[in-house]
């Protein structure tokens, strides 16, 4: 039970610092129409280097150098942060100190009841769960948003973490724990598939199903989000079948190709706002507007 209590307490503070810092960087805009929102949207948004997915020739080309600065932030603090734990391994220093104690810990302290909450909580950042729901989602909020993007985005998200994470592994090829293994394992240890997975895919989801929903519901959802993900990886390490230092190492990359993808698809993740769902006809009387002034 210990176990399942830490897991539980770790996983609900990280989604109530998610939300409480989420909450602080929102700028929430009381909007009574389309035209309203459309109005106040791009402001938001060119806060942050981003446009309006309804751009077309020079502007759209505008719109993708506007995006790469952000890209590569994203690349860099995804990539220095990866790095830097690889570092630690290696010269066996800072949090990589901590790893044989933290899995010495969950073995000590396993119980059969913990261990089967866990598996069943693990499986949960696994292949065999997370497609199968990308697929779902992203059916039925296409459907809901009669967007063409959604299905794309999330194939790019779900199957683009796949690649990323067994790239990392097949290079960094680092040796899993061997104290006390209780669930099943594939690869090497560096970094956490499940923690890379869901990290991304749970990200994923939560911004897809808060689109046209406002700005509670994505603050909530992605909250969920990270408090799921951040539990799952907490998983892997109380089975004993990955250190401290891959989940991580997976959280991070998790999270970093998601944010890469949804700037790339148009910034919709953003914090700042909710997003853009004006008309085109909004954002011609916007620019008029803005013409005039």
């Amino acid at each position: 039970m210990v176990l399942i209590a830490i897991t539980l307490l770790v996983a609900l503070a990280a989604a109530l610092v998610t939300f409480a810092v989420a909450q602080r960087l929102t700028r929430v805009v009381p909007t009574s129409s389309a035209t309203e929102a459309a109005e106040t949207g791009p402001v938001v948004r060119q806060r942050f280097g981003l446009e309006s997915r309804f751009r077309s020739g020079s502007d759209a080309r505008a719109t993708i150098v506007a995006r790469l600065p952000w890209a590569m932030v994203v690349i860099l603090i995804g990539g220095l942060i990866t790095v830097l734990l690889l570092v630690m391994i290696h010269t066996n220093t800072g949090l990589a100190r901590s790893d044989h104690s933290v899995n010495s810990f969950g073995a000590n302290h396993a119980t059969s009841l913990s261990t089967q909450v866990l598996k069943v909580l693990t499986q949960l950042g696994g292949a065999v769960v997370l497609v199968p729901l990308a697929i779902v989602i992203g059916i039925v909020e296409t459907v809901r948003l009669r967007s063409r993007s959604v299905l794309p985005f999330l194939i790019v998200v779900v199957g683009g973490q796949f690649l990323v994470a067994n790239l990392i592994k097949s290079v960094v090829h680092r040796a899993r724990p061997t104290l006390d293994q209780l669930s099943g394992f594939s690869g090497s240890s560096f970094p956490s598939g499940h923690a890379t997975a869901s990290a991304a895919c749970l990200a994923g989801f939560a911004i897809v199903m808060s689109r046209r929903r406002g700005t509670r519901a994505r603050l909530i959802l992605s909250s969920i989000a990270v408090g799921l993900a951040v539990a799952i990886g907490l998983t892997r390490v109380w089975l004993g079948v990955h250190w401290l230092t891959d989940v991580l190492a997976g959280l991070t990359l998790g999270w970093a190709w998601f944010a890469l993808i949804a700037i790339a698809f148009g910034g919709h993740w953003m914090p700042s706002g909710a997003p853009l769902e004006g008309s085109r006809h909004d954002f011609a009387r916007l620019r008029r507007k803005s013409g005039q002034s």
